[in-house]
């Protein structure tokens, strides 16, 4: 598994007639206010029947400007198009499409809405000058104006620019339909929810070869409103974050459906590298992530479904959880994680159902002691917007799986570089669970190597760990029963298994041996 860097595309030929907006009046001295020229231009193109548009070298002072359907803005190597720091030169706009976010933000740089065959290409920048909006407190949306916002438009090419320091999320995609992004920077950490690039209700969207540096999440999968998020594939991407790198929500109303992420760097995250969640309603099924190589990120795999009634839903209906079913997870690799570990939490009356997780390499820093070994102190992911750790030491240090029907492990493992104490797996309240190969360090204090906490019909094979303590799998819980053992169990441990004074004693049986 060798994910390569972007490689960038050559760039689309540019569609003619060709419309100059220095010859409609833009001076582009970064001074003058060049809107109306800008959009003078755009409309006469439109008018034509479409074609391109040019940016010259230079700086082009701006407020909104509306692309239009047919229309390409390309801006050559030495252009920049510069939002204004004047939120009065934004227009307010609010898309037909419903969305959460519509009562919150309502400007932008560059809008579009129901229009179709639209593109940005050329080497240029699009700059939203966020720095100058430090000041406007974080919760007044309205006065920090995205970069770039299109809503139901079709046919969107986005090739080769670099979009940096916005004042809010850099690029949102509302309810669009065929949407082609290819070989573009983003470098926007200037204030928060400087999130890099948004799908939200989107299908048929393919990203690739891009790099994206964000202070806020770098590629957010969302659901603002009824539309669904389907049919998108990420490929060939490098990612860095405060936040997290690839995300799912955590707006879920209408949900993600067949959705692919591969081939992909992910490096200098400080939150999640994948992070799928579920917690205003909505269903994640059908989501396939592999080849994915990070370092440094606080947790590799964060998957979680809670539901929180939050204040976009209406109160006087009973708020329902949504689902989280058929993710595959592939060849990942992670080192310098932080002692977090990863998470798969479900809730009690809907667990998630239907993950897999193969060749699955991660190393952590550690840190966890002794007496973070337990369940007791875990709050219950249903009333979280944050992680399912926000507030309590998480109990194993490699992987926690709770409330899981339907869980597939082959070939992971764990490691860690510091002192650690916690089991390296616990799987809590699991059904249906066939575990095989995992190796892991663990420590001589750990309960085990693999901690079985009200788990059924579960079998695991073929699983070691690198200190010989015993033993190699506890078992607890009242309700445990069909856990089957391998007699391929580890040779060097004479009791790989031990049970809790509850455990039914009927509730473990060895598997006999493979020829």
């Amino acid at each position: 598994m060798h994910p390569q860097e972007p490689q960038f595309p050559n760039p689309s030929p540019i569609p003619t007639p060709v419309f100059d907006v220095r010859s409609y009046g833009a001076v582009g001295d970064g001074h003058s206010l060049d809107t109306q020229p800008i959009q003078e231009t755009i409309d006469t193109c439109s008018r034509q029947g479409g074609g391109t548009v040019i940016f010259p070298d230079g700086v082009y002072l701006s407020g909104t400007i509306l692309l239009r359907s047919r229309v390409t803005l390309h801006l050559s190597t030495g252009a920049t198009l510069l939002g204004s720091s004047d939120i009065q030169q934004y227009i307010p706009h609010t898309p037909a499409t419903r969305s959460v976010i519509n009562d919150q933000n309502d400007k932008s740089l560059i809008y579009a809405e129901n229009e179709s065959h639209i593109a940005i290409t050329g080497h240029g920048i699009i700059d939203g000058q966020g720095s100058e909006f430090i000041h406007v407190p974080i919760r007044q949306h309205k006065q920090r104006p995205f970069v770039l916002r299109f809503a139901q438009c079709r046919h969107i090419t986005i090739q080769n620019v670099t979009f940096k320091g916005g004042a809010m999320w850099t690029q949102w995609y509302l309810a669009c339909h065929d949407i082609n992004i290819d070989g573009i920077h983003v470098h926007s950490r200037t204030i928060g929810n400087n999130d890099g690039l948004n799908i939200d209700g989107c299908d048929h969207t393919r990203i690739n070869n891009c790099h994206i540096d964000s202070k806020d999440d770098c590629i957010v999968f969302k659901s603002t409103s009824n539309h669904m998020t389907t049919n998108a594939t990420v490929s060939n991407c490098t990612l860095t974050s405060d936040t997290n790198a690839l995300k799912f929500g955590t707006e879920s109303y209408g949900g993600f459906k067949n959705i692919s992420i591969t081939n992909c760097i992910v490096h200098h995250t400080k939150k999640s590298g994948v992070d799928l969640r579920i917690i205003d309603g909505g269903t994640i099924d059908g989501v396939t992530i592999s080849n994915i190589i990070m370092s440094n990120v606080g947790v590799p795999i964060h998957i979680c479904l809670g539901n929180i009634p939050r204040h976009f839903r209406s109160k006087s209906k009973t708020a329902q959880p949504g689902f989280i079913r058929n993710i595959q997870l592939n060849n990942i690799q992670a080192t310098k994680a932080g002692p977090a570990g990863c998470a798969i939490v479900g809730l009690p009356t809907r667990p998630i159902e239907n993950i897999s997780l193969n060749q699955i390499n991660l190393e952590f820093t550690g840190g966890g002691q002794v007496h973070d070994d337990t369940l007791t102190n875990i709050q219950e992911a249903g009333q979280q917007y944050t992680s399912y750790w926000v507030n309590s030491t998480p109990p194993a240090y490699g992987l926690l799986v709770r409330y899981v029907n339907n869980l597939q492990v082959d070939g992971i493992q764990l490691r860690y570089t510091g002192k650690e104490d916690r089991c390296p797996m616990i799987l809590n309240h699991i059904h249906r669970a066939d575990i095989r190969q995992v190796w892991a360090d663990r420590s001589t204090s750990a309960r085990a190597m693999i901690w079985l906490n009200q788990a059924t019909e579960t079998s695991i094979q073929e699983c070691r760990c690198s200190e010989s303590p015993e033993p190699v799998v506890r078992i607890d819980g009242g309700k445990s029963h069909e856990i089957r053992i391998s007699k391929q169990a580890p040779t060097q441990h004479s009791r790989p298994v031990s049970t809790g004074d509850d455990v039914p004693g009927n509730a473990v049986k060895e598997m006999p041996q493979e020829s």
